[in-house]
């Protein structure tokens, strides 16, 4: 009987998703987009086959080691525009309940995040010059295009379904380069190198293709639905362990209290941008009276999990057979 109640313990397992997009992009070197029809699908699977919970049921039942058995918990990341225009209709529509992580930053001209605004400028910029120069702290570091200046078919093509750390040409390499470097800056310093960044193209395009955040009053429209949670995302989404602790204070902070104030709500939760936290990390959401943070670990929530370190699944864009079989090996991990 004894055995029994262990093995029954450690089957008591949730699987919380992470989704970015709903879209289908040009490209998506990170893969975060899932197609419309695709996340439809995984809703379709999810309200016939599974029970999935919303992040208050999730947290509490990690806080009383009182888990349920094989529940799914739904998050996005960011603050995508098609958060709310495409997600949100269909996630009414099945009653699926999810969380929204949001960066606040973004919000004000729904701007497009750094990362995708580089993306669209050296993967898809028709011309661009042979050699690139970018100035940082007064040093020059440089790129040769290598006979990539002018995006071929070829290039095109090869861009198609490429990830970012396997670059199948130059142009993605040096996009994969440059996001390195980027990444561990704070807002200012990446707006900085953005602003030399976009003189590179040859032949300017003030209509890009750039994937849009939502804006605040859609963020406020989204909130009002009782089966959405908004939590927590930072400021302006910096990789936080490269940072002191009075800098991730700050990040975390400015954009609990930005969320509280214009939602008129606590925010309870939080979401590690890319995943990247450390111990000062933890230590500040404990400070700031968070009640449960979330990572990017592909691995099941179970009941001896850490409040502050909950596992999550990055969901790609997959068909139904696939995204079924996917949840079916996540729940064996």
């Amino acid at each position: 009987m004894t055995m029994f109640k262990i093995r029954n313990i450690f089957q008591k397992k949730a699987l919380v998703l992470m989704y970015h997009k709903i879209s289908e992009p040009e490209t998506d070197p990170w893969e975060l987009a899932v197609s419309e029809k695709n996340f439809e699908a995984h809703l379709e699977v999810l309200k016939r086959k599974y029970t999935v919970i919303g992040i208050d049921e999730l947290a509490e039942g990690l806080k009383s080691k009182k888990l349920h058995k094989n529940v799914i918990a739904i998050t996005f990341d960011d603050g995508y525009l098609n958060n709310f225009t495409t997600a949100r209709p269909l996630l009414e529509q099945y009653g699926v309940p999810a969380t929204f992580f949001i960066t606040d930053s973004n919000l004000t001209g729904q701007q497009p995040f750094w990362w995708d605004e580089l993306e669209q400028i050296i993967i898809h910029s028709e011309r661009l010059p042979q050699r690139l120069s970018l100035k940082i702290n007064s040093e020059n570091i440089e790129f040769d295009l290598n006979g990539e200046s002018e995006l071929t078919d070829t290039i095109k093509r090869n861009h198609v379904g490429f990830v970012a750390y396997e670059p199948p040409t130059v142009r993605a390499d040096i996009y994969f380069k440059l996001w390195q470097l980027m990444s561990p800056l704070l807002k200012n310093e990446q707006d900085a190198l953005l602003k030399q960044i976009r003189e590179w193209p040859i032949d300017k395009n003030d209509d890009l293709a750039i994937e849009k955040c939502m804006s605040l009053q859609q963020l406020k429209n989204l909130a009002e639905n009782n089966l959405f949670t908004i939590g927590a995302h930072t400021k302006s989404h910096p990789a936080l362990s490269y940072h002191p602790k009075k800098i991730q204070l700050e990040e975390i902070s400015a954009n609990k209290l930005f969320l509280e104030t214009e939602l008129n709500r606590e925010i309870k939760y939080f979401a590690y941008p890319s995943g990247n936290f450390n111990e000062e990390t933890i230590e500040s959401l404990k400070e700031l009276r968070f009640d449960a943070a979330f990572t990017t670990n592909p691995l099941p929530a179970k009941a001896k999990t850490d409040v502050f370190k909950i596992n999550r699944f990055q969901v790609n864009n997959w068909g139904k057979e696939k995204f079924e079989s996917k949840l079916k090996q996540w729940f064996k991990l």
